[in-house]
């Protein structure tokens, strides 16, 4: 691989451009992971959550998971992309769901990051 410094910083340029572009076009949660973007939106008339995939990854990905209140708690689907492997499902009421939430924090603060 002879890709030089200046096509780097160009590349890494053009992604922050891209994000800055999307950032002003919503009013959706952006992250970044590594050398993956990813967007969080909510469906108010649905409900819904989806984390939808902007940067870094495979351009047939698009919707990585959605979450869906459904009244009872929250149905968690992520799609699978590959024909060997089928979509996952989760379905968690209220209280199963909060106890992920605190869960996932602990997780995060033993390693440092914030949630």
């Amino acid at each position: 691989m002879n890709t030089s410094i200046q096509e780097i910083l160009q590349k890494i340029d053009d992604l922050r451009t891209e994000v800055l572009e999307i950032k002003e076009n919503t009013n959706d949660q952006t992250y970044y992971t590594d050398d993956c973007v990813e967007q969080v939106n909510y469906d108010l008339n649905t409900d819904t959550y989806t984390i939808r995939a902007v940067n870094g990854y495979n351009t047939e990905v698009d919707i990585l998971a959605t979450m869906e209140n459904n009244g009872n708690g929250f149905t968690c689907k992520f799609p699978s992309y590959i024909c060997t492997a089928a979509d996952n499902y989760i379905c968690l009421d209220y209280a199963e769901a909060d106890y992920l939430y605190k869960m996932l924090k602990e997780y995060r603060k033993e390693r440092g990051e914030q949630l």
